[in-house]
């Protein structure tokens, strides 16, 4: 129960972190060399973004394109209940509402896999759902 409870933490601090806009306390979550994988063909956006750098400069467009977001976790899940060594598999799923620069109000649904090595995100991948006008909001 113990790991279950440390990483449910680390992925609600990384939500709490986003909704705030602040990308310092978000990468304090990834190792060096994590990659990022956002689904879709949006350009600059999907793909996969490899490295801290790489994932910094993605999460400073989203912050900068919706300026105002709120992630509301709904479930998290765990593979590994007992794990205290920091490794461990993480399924979060949320809802999402944002607004962008120009002041659409949008609302989404998804969910993010996040593998944890030694207590830092390695691999996060997005299954984005209900998009709605998500993807053509700028």
């Amino acid at each position: 129960m113990i790991g279950a409870l440390i990483a449910k933490r680390k992925a609600m601090a990384a939500l709490e972190a986003m909704n705030r806009g602040d990308l310092e306390n978000y990468l304090h979550g990834w190792a060096d060399d994590g990659t990022f994988v956002f689904p879709g063909n949006v350009e600059g956006a999907s793909g996969t973004h490899i490295g801290k750098d790489a994932i910094g400069r993605w999460m400073q467009h989203f912050f900068e394109q919706f300026p105002s977001r709120s992630f509301n976790v709904k479930h998290i899940a765990v593979s590994n209940l007992f794990d205290l060594t920091g490794n461990n598999v993480v399924a979060i799923h949320w809802e999402l509402d944002l607004t962008n620069r120009k002041g659409v109000k949008t609302h989404g649904t998804g969910v993010t896999l996040v593998t944890i090595r030694n207590g830092k995100a390695t691999r996060a991948q997005d299954f984005i759902f209900d998009v709605g006008d998500l993807f053509g909001a700028e």
